[in-house]
């Protein structure tokens, strides 16, 4: 199966692409619920769309294809899906060269159907002609760093000239959709075409002067053919003959691939592209459309607008036969993270006229609460202190808490939580990602959450009633994190539930390595460390539960993934390890840090020679995991996943199993203490 990563190259290196629906998880089983849904708000709102003889105005609303609503509660399912806001992070990472670690805006979109023939002629219904969603033109590159002046780009006495330059509104590097139906591809299916041209957006904005641009378009430039305009015809006839070629090229370079349903088109925003040509193929083609946008300035004022417009019940965007929508319990289909990113935060300062401000309360993508309008949440607003609450450490600011307030589905208000304040915020992202990986992995995981506030709590006090020592270190950490902070007077708190357990470290030894499956549940977690690079491995950072368990004849019992067991062992404090540690543990030995007890590796080591299947089971789907760039940034990982006991040797080795010299062999090399002689003999301290 093909990888996002290799998606992305090829949407870097054609302008577009088809990712298949395996690679993000879509099935057809839930498009096909969208696309019902989608059929059944037709019949409510088109009353005889199906006839031979609709009315006119049936005609006219759907000749665009556009089905006129943004608020549909399944099509809002998908649109806020996280494997969506997953797809938009790792865009926006690949594009801007670095990870992408802000909230994803959403751009509300209508549903769109492409009726096939014969009710596509009775609609007169027309694929959107060859265009360019941006203007080539306009300022470049883009200043997204203020809202879009509309007085000045749309003013009511129409000035020549202005629309040539006009810039976008919008900051959005991709289009995208999910196909709510297969299409079989080509120019009469049903489906979207676009260009393969990657030069010629450079070359209408450095060799050409503006043309295919119309007020009563929209915002678009269109292409074609034979471009006309007094600017165009201006130029020698050499110069235009140029032009036009170029045109055609760009033009003859369209595509329509076939996708199925579930599958997700990507579009370039400088790509040309085109609606279908026809749609012979007998079945309405649907799809609905992804409005992702990075977090910015000019974004946050054009969700903002959107949001005012829903309010008041106007057209958010489109023509006005696209969409008119009642607008009534928002707050009960959309969650207030969901709000949030579609524009409520900013509602009230685009109505007042403003815009400009920054006025992120609160979450990463999931949840905003506050005390007040358009303020960021203080931590004592979401994390609730029970009576004896203490610090947890000596460095970040940690305690087990209780939520106030909802952050997602997964932790509602009451939930008891652990929250830690301190860590910068690519590597608070680094935690919430190995966390989301693990869940992937069926290991022990409790769900993850970023949220950003303003801390008041005393946090260096709580740690001092466990520790007087831990107070002075927590508050030079919160100072040095509020200083480096790029948002002023907040840090982002990672937030996970609470895990009932003790440390590794403080379980009694023996219990440990006895357990059954303990020995197997601490190797994966070791493995797991030592392939996302995760620093700092040692018995303080993995938490344990369920020792003394077994399954009931004190012997254990197992199965092709491992022995079955009621141990449950989580990885805790998950930051990435440094160059130079990456290095220092380059070898095969999952002890990477600090030393682990020789006789609860001893029970590791006996996991291995024991499930040797398992264990290949385990490195294989190690290996298949879809790794974002925030943990393999840099090729960070490359050496480590190419060594021991991530290599094809290492498998064949687990693969073989039985009772082969190599196999113990490789049990002794991942289980040893590295700083240790092989004898075994212990250095004199």
């Amino acid at each position: 199966m093909t990888s996002l990563d290799a998606c992305l190259d090829e949407l870097q290196a054609a302008g577009f692409v088809v990712i298949p629906r395996e690679v993000l998880g879509f099935t057809a089983e839930e498009t096909a619920v969208v696309h019902d849904a989608q059929l059944a708000e037709l019949d409510h709102r088109y009353k005889g769309w199906r006839e031979d003889e609709a009315e006119a105005h049936v005609k006219k609303s759907l000749q665009g294809g556009f089905l006129g609503v943004q608020l549909l509660p399944e099509l809002l399912a998908l649109e806020f899906d996280a494997r969506v806001e997953t797809l938009a992070r790792a865009i926006f990472t690949r594009l801007q060269g670095s990870p992408y670690h802000d909230e994803v805006l959403v751009w509300l979109e209508r549903s769109n159907i492409s009726f096939a023939q014969p009710l596509r002629a009775r609609m007169a219904q027309g694929g959107a002609l060859p265009h360019i969603d941006a203007n080539p033109w306009a300022e470049h590159p883009m200043d997204v760093n203020r809202p879009y002046d509309k007085e000045r780009w749309e003013p009511k006495v129409r000035v020549a000239g202005l629309h040539d330059i006009r810039p976008m509104e919008k900051d959005r590097p991709v289009q995208a959709f999910l196909a709510l139906t297969d299409c079989a591809g080509g120019p009469n299916a049903g489906g979207m075409g676009c260009s393969r041209d990657r030069g010629f957006y450079e070359y209408l904005r450095t060799k050409t002067p503006p043309h295919g641009r119309n007020g009563h378009w929209g915002k678009l430039t269109r292409v074609y053919p034979k471009p006309g305009g007094q600017k165009l015809k201006s130029l020698s006839k050499e110069a235009q003959g140029a032009i036009n070629d170029a045109h055609a090229k760009a033009l003859e370079a369209i595509e329509y691939p076939p996708y199925r349903a579930g599958d997700v088109v990507v579009w370039l925003r400088e790509t040309l592209h085109a609606g279908p040509k026809d749609n012979t193929s007998g079945v309405h083609s649907a799809r609905m459309y992804l409005g992702m946008l990075p977090n910015n300035p000019l974004n946050r004022h054009a969700v903002g607008r959107q949001w005012a417009k829903l309010q008041d019940g106007k057209q958010a965007h489109g023509r006005a036969c696209d969409r008119s929508e009642k607008v009534e319990g928002l707050h009960t289909l959309l969650t207030a993270g969901q709000r949030w990113r579609a524009g409520e935060f900013g509602a009230a300062e685009v109505a007042a006229g403003g815009g400009s401000s920054d006025p992120r309360a609160a979450s990463d993508g999931q949840s905003s609460h506050s005390t007040s309008n358009n303020t960021v949440p203080r931590d004592i607003d979401l994390f609730d202190l029970p009576v004896g609450t203490t610090g947890l450490g000596f460095k970040n600011a940690t305690a087990i808490v209780n939520l106030k307030v909802p952050l997602s589905d997964n932790l509602p208000a009451g939930t008891r939580t652990f929250v830690k304040l301190g860590e910068a915020p690519d590597d608070a992202r680094f935690a919430e990602t190995c966390s989301r990986l693990r869940a992937e992995l069926g290991m022990t995981s409790t769900h993850a959450h970023i949220v950003w506030c303003s801390p008041t709590i005393d946090w260096a006090e709580l740690a001092g009633r466990a520790n007087p020592k831990w107070a002075n270190g927590v508050r030079k950490r919160l100072a040095k994190a509020m200083s480096e902070s790029s948002r002023q007077g907040q840090l982002p708190a990672f937030v996970t539930r609470a895990f009932e357990g003790i440390m590794v470290s403080e379980a009694p030894v023996q219990v440990l390595a006895t357990t059954p499956g303990a020995g197997f549940e601490l190797l994966r977690v070791l493995l797991f460390r030592k392939y996302l690079g995760i620093a700092d491995t040692n018995g303080r950072n993995m938490m344990v539960s369920g020792l003394g368990a077994d399954d009931g004849n004190g012997a254990g019992s197992s199965s092709a993934d491992g022995p079955v067991t009621g141990v449950q062992i989580l990885s805790v404090d998950e930051n990435p390890s440094s160059t130079g540690q990456l290095a220092a543990s380059a070898g095969p030995s999952l002890q990477t840090a600090q030393t682990i007890h020789s006789s609860v590796m001893g029970a590791v080591s006996a996991a291995i020679t024991e499930h040797p299947e398992a264990v290949a089971g385990f490195i294989r789907a190690l290996r298949g995991l879809e790794l974002p760039l925030s943990v393999t940034v840099g090729g960070r990982l490359a050496a480590v996943h190419a060594a021991a006991p991530f290599d094809d040797t290492t498998l064949g080795v687990l693969d073989a199993g039985g009772q082969q010299p190599e196999l113990k062999s490789l049990a002794e090399q991942l289980s040893r203490n590295p700083r240790r002689p092989v004898t075994g003999v212990k250095r004199k301290r």
